[in-house]
């Protein structure tokens, strides 16, 4: 079973409250290590309706400089909100979503090949025939268009990803449930169409995709898949434009780590890197790089200090180094923003106290040169935050 957003960050605070005095962490003020941290926004002032939405996804910057990104909950309608907000933090809700007929709990936004629209996907709901999640289009002005709602059938259901735009204006992406196995699918959508299932999961090369896909060139991707594999604790899978999906490494819940949230990114050395949730020498994640032929290695292992249960995807820096998040542990239990060099020096640069965010997302390295990012939840009202934090 896939944990949604909003599930997954009550499970995040409630492990880093666990974290916290098993580490003996009683302190609430937070410190910047190797850098400077400011917090920009934090949701639901009005914990009444939560206006502004909760429980905020990963950003994306627009050709205009500011940031655009979604909340999973929260809204006039507790369906979720798409926003955008500026580098100095002023945000402005661009779409609420009801969940009727333009679905509910949208998952992170993904550029179109304009510069002033974005796609994305809801988790649920759509047509009240089919309401099992939502393909959109929405534009800087906030208009939203549904361009598809998935039947749980064999077009699959539930995506917890944004889509990926391949060549043309294609859009690939997966479900965690549907298709042929009810294990999930990779689809491929073109606007003005309908989807079509390229693939099915069948728990051996993969089961309940909660990731984004990575393009490796010619509608290839690759990605992972929180269960599934070999040993039913995740794996590291790739597909063929024709829709072919075979496993190209399975986690076992060792030294290697389990249960993958996070998709992969490309070094720069052509191999693949990522992280696991679980697992490792001491069951609270992993850093890992795999190559192209499924060859993989355990980078860094966490201990609980240093951060805990990574669930988002690692960003290459302007310097070469790798930056990432963690969603527990560090010094205060709330999670941590680390840096990982190319040869395997780890420094956490930030830890969360809860009142500047917990749990935090995926970073943005923007056009300034600092990284932006959410929190899941933590912050003033407990909902979440928008952060900048400058290594």
């Amino acid at each position: 079973m896939i944990t949604p957003p909003v599930l997954r960050a009550t499970r995040t605070l409630c492990l880093s409250l666990l974290l916290a005095p098993a580490l003996g962490l009683t302190a609430l003020s937070s410190r910047a290590e190797a850098g400077t941290f400011t917090s920009l926004y934090s949701f639901c002032a009005d914990l009444t309706i939560c206006v502004d939405g909760s429980f905020p996804n990963d950003l994306l910057q627009g050709s205009d400089g500011n940031f655009y990104g979604t909340t999973a909950g929260g809204g006039n309608f507790s369906a979720g909100t798409v926003f955008k907000v500026t580098p100095d933090g002023s945000l402005s809700t661009l779409y609420t979503f009801t969940g009727d007929i333009d679905g509910s709990t949208p998952n992170a936004l993904a550029k179109g090949k304009g510069s002033k629209f974005f796609y994305g996907t809801t988790q649920v709901g759509g047509n009240p025939d089919a309401s099992s999640g939502t393909v959109f289009k929405i534009d800087t002005a906030g208009n939203l268009s549904t361009l598809y709602t998935f039947t749980g059938a064999s077009d699959g259901g539930n995506p917890l990803a944004a889509p990926t735009l391949g060549s043309g204006y294609a859009l690939y992406g997966t479900t965690s449930a549907g298709g042929q196995f009810g294990a999930g699918t990779i689809y491929k959508f073109l606007p003005n169409s309908s989807v079509s299932a390229l693939g099915s999961f069948n728990f051996n090369n993969g089961s309940g995709s909660s990731a984004e896909l990575l393009s490796t060139g010619k509608n290839n991707f690759v990605g992972t898949s929180t269960i599934g594999g070999q040993f039913g604790l995740g794996n590291i899978y790739q597909v063929n434009a024709k829709g072919k999906v075979t496993s190209l490494y399975s986690f076992t819940g060792g030294s290697d780590g389990e249960l993958p949230n996070a998709g992969l990114i490309l070094g720069a050395d052509g191999n693949y890197y990522g992280t696991t949730e679980e697992g490792g020498d001491l069951g609270l994640g992993t850093i890992f790089q795999v190559s192209p032929i499924g060859t993989l290695t355990t980078l860094y292992t966490f201990s609980g200090p240093d951060g805990a249960s990574p669930t988002s995807a690692l960003v290459l820096g302007s310097d070469g180094n790798f930056y990432g998040t963690t969603s527990s542990g560090g010094d205060f239990g709330f999670g941590t923003i680390f840096q990982l060099t190319p040869d395997g020096t780890f420094t956490v640069l930030y830890s969360f106290n809860s009142t500047d965010g917990a749990a935090p997302n995926t970073l943005l390295l923007a056009s300034d040169g600092a990284f932006y990012s959410t929190t899941t939840s933590g912050g003033l009202y407990g909902q979440g935050t928008i952060f900048k934090f400058q290594p």
